[in-house]
């Protein structure tokens, strides 16, 4: 099934798809784009190959295969694992900051997440996006993927909670969520979205994840990585089942999350970077 989401007619409005428009290694602004594929042993546990890049990055052992790409409002991953006894992970991460002008005061951003793809055996897709009022630091994010899945990176705020197993075995799910934000003050963007396949099965969302958001009426979004982001046209509604709404108050907390059945606690302690990598929590 194919789900899909309207974009408010509202002003401003900004909507990330193919294909990916710009990327970015990282600077002061918080403007950076990370990826990661590797191959695991499972018994006992090794890492066999393992690649990190900026833009796209594969890691491969015998017929076990993972392969990523990111750019600012858009990622993919692909994870396929024909025998057991391995494992395969390809992760990325993108993060901008957002300046709001056009108004006085606080206003409110809506966010659309689409995510679509397809899944066999032992193979899942995760989502999640972070907020913060400083910017995201390139190392955290990447010490991040070895330590700290699920939980919140640099004692940020959880907009979308990372989840476990929710997307579907093939079509499309979007997410919504609302953030607020002050006037000419920038809001900072982290999202990570990966795949990973164990034992025997694939997950290929390498076409995914897309994402959009919109600010009020009269308002200009200008992002601190310079990227021209895709606006969009109206877009088909999507299946009541394939839409969450999540809703954040401010920075400072949540507000009336709704969450899938699925759905990992959606504020979790801040990550702190640690030398080795236990077993993976979504698992």
């Amino acid at each position: 099934m194919q789900a899909q989401l309207k974009v408010p007619a509202v002003a401003a409005a900004l909507f990330f798809s193919l294909p990916v428009l710009a990327v970015g290694t990282g600077d002061s602004t918080g403007s950076f784009t990370i990826v990661r594929a590797q191959i695991e042993q499972s018994l006992p546990d090794k890492v066999l190959e393992s690649e990190f890049g900026d833009l796209s990055a594969e890691a491969q052992w015998q017929t076990v295969y993972a392969k990523a790409r990111a750019g600012f409002g858009n990622s993919g991953a692909y994870a396929a694992v024909p025998q057991p006894g391995y494992e395969a992970f390809a992760e990325t991460w993108w993060a901008d900051g957002f300046t709001i002008t056009g108004g006085v005061g606080q206003g409110e951003l809506h966010l659309a997440i689409r995510v679509s793809g397809t899944s066999e055996g032992k193979g899942v897709a995760h989502y999640g996006l972070f907020s913060s009022l400083q910017p995201f630091d390139q190392g955290a994010l990447r010490s991040w993927l070895d330590c700290c899945m699920p939980e919140a990176p640099q004692s940020s705020t959880v907009v979308v909670p990372i989840t476990e197993d929710a997307f579907p075995s093939a079509g499309a799910t979007v997410l919504q969520a609302e953030i607020s934000f002050t006037y000419d003050k920038p809001i900072y963007l982290a999202s990570y979205f990966g795949v990973e396949s164990f034992d025997v099965g694939v997950a290929d969302f390498y076409g995914s994840a897309h994402f959009g958001l919109t600010a009020p009426a009269g308002a200009s979004i200008a992002a601190a990585s310079g990227t021209a982001y895709l606006s969009a046209a109206a877009v088909p509604e999507p299946a009541a089942a394939a839409l969450w709404l999540l809703g954040l108050a401010g920075l400072a907390g949540l507000r009336g999350i709704r969450r899938g059945p699925h759905a990992v606690a959606s504020r979790q302690p801040a990550c702190q970077a640690c030398a080795c990598r236990p077993a993976r929590a979504l698992r």
